[in-house]
């Protein structure tokens, strides 16, 4: 299970995600996560470093989709997972040489020596750190002389030419000092406690490794690296006397990689734990501390260590003069060491199916190149195509508009002539009624009701002319519109409230015009109908954009329903003609004391 402090850390980094705007800031936070993941959930590790990649290449900050590429590679490597970090090297090398980044490029050499050094192919590595040299000279970066560096560090301890390794870890140190490196210099520091260890110089390992602590903390304190940098200081200690320190350390170190489920660690811990323990005949606790490391490395695929737990045991089980069980571990011992040689080959085979790949890959570019030699004037003549095509489609598309733009200018004129016409003949209407009628206070109504007729007539032509601006062509301006209206009816109808309810909605949401003339005219249709033949107590409507899929919802609470008998359905007839002309869907329900309009549109601008 993850600690408390990852869970705590995780939650609160896909907050910070949530909502922040800067791209740069969004990188950083996915790679932080990504880190968090590593030890908890190899799924979404892997999730947040791509997402990290993929957002640095778009926004072309080179920097970023470096770290972003190494820490995934690394991640893989450490996991020894290889034909899955490989995938991602080559992702790398794909994205660097297309760029033609000297940076990217050197940086995904870097990662390919690397890889190849961990499936044992020394020569292969070291022609590739030589090629990233040349790239680092072009870059004159230090941060990729110093990666280059350690790698030729790494490379030498491989070939066990020591005083080169120890040179090189040094060059490594003093670059990562003037880079102000951090975790580069704690690096450097843990390589030559580990140069320091091999030659049981233990003086000298604290001196290393005491100042790599220091600086892992400052980074990280549940990290690898600072197991790595704890479980050397004990084991220097305890062979320079102070075994009860040394030791003490060793068990919080082990503590603190339980709980972060970092396995290397955990079972590098046991065997040192082991080795002290039988060195002080505690032959049980010691045969406890291997069997540990032995179940940890079974249930991965970390088995390095595997062999001298096995010895460990065989000794402690013979000290204890138990001769059977010593035997049943020696056996152990020989299937693993036969098994660590069959990975060994399987490595090579890997590594013959890669140079395979890569020749095929070189053989590949080779033809490209021939062809390209060739290919000058059937480009120019495919450009010159493409121009008149896209000139060709771009008349089409004028033409097409502009046939848009008369019928919809066209439908707009007949609009206002529905709505002022329709209005005006009432207009005509109750004034041929007021003449016939020569009563005084019915002149005052009258007078009254042209008034209100003559109002909904300039708001009717006022509402048509809108839809028809494009400078407030947004949601936000529609959703301005609709709450005004709505304020409208409060205003003059006290007993009626109303609810406006806003959900994933944007600001800067685009409108076409033929959209925000609809929804306006659908919405006021809907509004009107239920002020026409109920009498309502509460109005909602609720406007709903996820993924820019819009949802309109209007419901009506009614106390009762007018006399319907004069209703002709031209009102739902007009909204599901609207909105079925902008491809989307309705629909209208009669619910007992309430009545429902459900409008969906899949796409609004």
């Amino acid at each position: 299970m993850p600690s408390f402090a990852q869970k705590n850390t995780v939650s609160s980094l896909k907050k910070q995600l949530s909502t922040v705007s800067s791209d740069t800031v969004r990188i950083d936070i996915s790679i932080q996560l990504s880190e968090s993941f590593a030890s908890i959930n190899a799924d979404s590790c892997v999730f947040y470093y791509e997402k990290a990649f993929q957002l640095a290449d778009q926004i072309d900050d080179i920097k970023r989709l470096q770290k972003a590429q190494t820490s995934i590679i690394k991640f893989f490597r450490h996991k020894g997972e290889y034909t899955k970090a490989k995938i991602y090297i080559d992702k790398g090398l794909e994205v660097a040489y297309n760029r033609n980044n000297d940076f990217l490029i050197c940086n995904s050499l870097i990662s390919l020596a690397n890889w190849n050094r961990d499936l044992s192919n020394l020569k292969q590595t070291s022609e590739y750190l030589t090629e990233a040299l040349k790239y680092s000279k072009k870059t004159n970066d230090l941060y990729l002389k110093g990666l280059i560096i350690n790698s030729f560090a790494l490379l030498y301890g491989e070939l066990n030419e020591k005083e080169k390794e120890k040179d090189f870890t040094i060059q490594y140190y003093e670059i990562s000092k003037k880079t102000k490196n951090t975790y580069a210099q704690a690096i450097a520091l843990n390589n030559l406690g580990y140069f320091y260890m091999q030659r049981k110089n233990y003086s000298k390992v604290l001196q290393y490794v005491e100042q790599g602590i220091l600086l892992a903390a400052t980074i990280d304190e549940n990290s690898m690296l600072y197991d790595f940098l704890n479980l050397m200081k004990g084991k220097a200690l305890i062979r320079l006397g102070q075994k009860e320190l040394g030791f003490s350390i060793l068990e919080s170190t082990l503590e603190k990689a339980i709980e972060n489920k970092h396995v290397r660690s955990i079972v590098i811990i046991n065997k040192y734990k082991a080795e002290f323990l039988f060195e002080l005949k505690k032959y049980e606790d010691a045969i406890d501390a291997a069997k540990i490391g032995v179940n940890t490395s079974k249930e991965t695929s970390y088995i390095k260590e595997l062999p001298e737990l096995c010895t460990i045991l065989a000794k402690s089980y013979k000290a204890k003069k138990d001769f059977q069980s010593s035997l049943v571990w020696m056996e152990e011992q020989k299937k693993v060491e036969q098994e660590i040689r069959e990975r060994k080959k399987d490595k090579e085979i890997l590594q013959l199916e890669v140079n395979l790949e890569l020749q095929k890959k070189e053989t590949e570019n080779q033809i490209l190149l021939q062809k390209n030699k060739n290919q000058r004037i059937f480009i120019a003549l495919i450009f010159t195509l493409g121009l008149i095509c896209v000139l060709l489609i771009g008349y089409f598309f004028w033409k097409k508009n502009q046939k848009r733009l008369e019928y919809f200018q066209q439908r707009i004129a007949a609009d206002l002539h529905d709505e002022v016409g329709s209005n005006l003949n009432n207009i005509t209407r109750i004034a041929k009624g007021l003449k016939s009628k020569n009563i005084n206070p019915n002149i005052s109504q009258g007078i009254d009701q042209l008034v209100k007729k003559s109002n909904t007539t300039i708001l009717n032509v006022v509402d048509v002319i809108w839809a028809l601006d494009e400078e407030e062509s947004k949601l936000e301006d529609l959703i301005e519109k609709m709450e005004a209206y709505l304020d409208g009816i409060k205003m003059t109808s006290k007993n009626i409230d109303v609810q406006f309810i806003k959900k994933n909605i944007s600001g800067k949401t685009p409108l076409l015009i033929n959209t925000k003339h609809h929804l306006l005219m659908a919405f006021k249709e809907a509004i009107n109908n239920i002020q026409k033949h109920t009498h309502p107590t509460l109005i909602t409507v609720e406007l709903d954009n996820t993924n820019q899929k819009l949802k309109m919802n209007i419901t009506n609470h009614f106390s009762s329903k007018k006399d319907a008998s004069n209703s002709t359905g031209k009102g739902i007839i007009n909204i599901r003609r609207r909105i079925h002309e902008l491809g989307g869907t309705v629909e209208i329900k009669d619910v007992q004391d309430h009545f429902f309009v459900n409008i969906e549109l899949e796409k609004i601008s």
